[in-house]
This record gives C-alpha cells, sequence and structure tokens, in this order.
C-alpha cells in the first residue's frame, strides 16, 4: 500500500492568543489531522481535521508560549503519511505607549493637565498626590486624551500627576509622570483707601467718607492735631498696601505722642477699615 507524502506546514501569522498555519496539499490525500499542544510529546493536545489543504487559525492560547504543531495526510487507499511537526511561539501582549503629559494651565487651587492620545487606548487612567510615593492619591479615569482640571488643590503646593494607557487586548502602558507640578501662590489683593482721607466715623466694615484728616475745619472742630502725620500721609492721596500690614499705633503710643480721643478714634477706624479688606492688624 503506497505511503502518502507528508504535507508542508508552515506558521503564516502570529498574535499574542493565535497561530495561522498553513497546510500544503499531498497527492492522493483526502484530509488532513492537524494536533497542536504546548507539550512536545503531545500528551496534551488539540485535533482538529481539514478536507483540503489551506490555512486554518489556532485561536484562545497563550501569550508568549511554545506550541508544537503536527499535521499528516490521508487518503483512500493510502497509508497515512509521517507527521510533519513543528515548533512555533505565540506573540508577546502588546504594551502600549505612555501618553504624553503636560500642565498647560494652574492657579493658585487648580492645575489643568493634557493628556495625549494613545493608538489602540480606550481609557486613560490619572492620578495625583501631594506625596512622591503616591501613598494618598485621588484617582480620575478618562475615555478620551484631552485636558483635564483638577480642582480643590491646596495653593503653593507640589502636586505629583501620572497617567497610564488602557485598551483590550493590550498590557496597559507604564505610567508617565510628571516631576512636579506646583499651584500658585494665593495673590494678595490690595487694599486701597480713598484719596482724600478718612473721617473720625466708624468704618463698620467698609471705606469712610472722603473728607481730609487735619484739613478742615470739622477735623479741627473734632480735637484732631495737626501734628497728625501719619493720618495726613494717608490723606494725602490713594494708599495702596498688600496684606499683611499691621498697625502699631496702641492706645499707649499715641497718648505718648500726645494724640487726643479723635485720634485715637481714626486709629479704630482705620482698623476697621482694614479688616474690612483682609488685613492684619494690631490695636
Amino acid at each position: 500500500i503506497p505511503r502518502l507524502d507528508s504535507p508542508t506546514v508552515t506558521v503564516t501569522a502570529e498574535t499574542a492568543n493565535s497561530l495561522t498555519i498553513s497546510v500544503g496539499a499531498a497527492a492522493g490525500a483526502s484530509r488532513y489531522t492537524l494536533e497542536y499542544s504546548a507539550s512536545a510529546d503531545f500528551g496534551s493536545k488539540t485535533t482538529k481535521t481539514l478536507t483540503k489543504p489551506g490555512e486554518v487559525k489556532l485561536t484562545s492560547l497563550k501569550a508568549e508560549t511554545t506550541y508544537y504543531v503536527r499535521v499528516k495526510a490521508s487518503g483512500s487507499g493510502a497509508t497515512d503519511s509521517p507527521y510533519t511537526v513543528i515548533q512555533t511561539k505565540t506573540a508577546a501582549i502588546p504594551r502600549l505607549d505612555s501618553p504624553t503629559l503636560a500642565v498647560t494651565a494652574e492657579t493658585a487651587n487648580s492645575l489643568t493637565i493634557s493628556v495625549g492620545a494613545v493608538a489602540g487606548a480606550s481609557r486613560y487612567t490619572l492620578e495625583y498626590s501631594t506625596r512622591a510615593d503616591f501613598g494618598s492619591k485621588t484617582t480620575r479615569t478618562l475615555t478620551k486624551p484631552g485636558e483635564v482640571k483638577l480642582t480643590s488643590l491646596k495653593a503653593d503646593t507640589p502636586y505629583y500627576v501620572r497617567v497610564k494607557a488602557s485598551g483590550t487586548g493590550a498590557t496597559d502602558s507604564d505610567y508617565n509622570q510628571l516631576t512636579e507640578a506646583r499651584t500658585l501662590p494665593v495673590t494678595p489683593q490690595a487694599n486701597t483707601l480713598l484719596a482724600g482721607g478718612l473721617t473720625g466715623q466708624r468704618a463698620e466694615g467698609a471705606l469712610l467718607s472722603s473728607d481730609t484728616i487735619n484739613n478742615t475745619a470739622a477735623d479741627a472742630a473734632a480735637g484732631f492735631l495737626e501734628d497728625d502725620s501719619l493720618f495726613d500721609t494717608l490723606a494725602a492721596s490713594a494708599q495702596t498696601w498688600e496684606p499683611p500690614v499691621k498697625s502699631t499705633y496702641t492706645g499707649g503710643y499715641a497718648a505718648a505722642q500726645g494724640y487726643d480721643t479723635g485720634d485715637l478714634e481714626i486709629c479704630l477706624d482705620i482698623l476697621a477699615a482694614e479688616a474690612a479688606f483682609g488685613r492684619e492688624s494690631v490695636l
């Protein structure tokens, strides 16, 4: 009885979980038996029967794993051919590229982060923390790349930000991490006393009227002294301070300078106006 020739067997494609096998034609063959296994002795194998030569795809395989494939030809009136045996290996699961990461804007309590697109990614995991080891962190999941605003942050504080990409059929990318992003310090707001000075009336949380100090008959009638140079200076033009500013005119100091009750009232007025605008003052 004639023995059929062994078919040729080649691998034409491989992925992390599949192999495409090409089986060559053998004269007189009517079927081909293909077996594959992760064991060289085929102790545990999967068998597929082909009615014609050509390509067959082996699926649901393990990534980065060696597989053994053998094929024999069979036909009527002939002895089965010897097996043709090949050895091949599935590919590694692809790892996505790391997304780019940049700070595009910052304020005292927010950071705007730009996350770059990665081919094959369907989501992006962004983490941020005030700790370099991310021991305590906040996580945001993004379904697409672009800008994301991190809010309710602490002013003038370093933040560590990292992002990774994930997708079906691929290993997550490595994290791309910013060395450090820092929120801005709080910008102090200038507090301005209107040109023309203050009156001897209590501020009660608002700026006082524009009567000048020591320059009007009303001031003289109120007992303000002409040598009150501090208040004359304030009254000369609009005065602007950056907080904190401390007023050091205590009652004892004013008395030592010969200031009368009206002068102390002006001190209280200034302190009240300062407090209304967030100034730190000591009377």
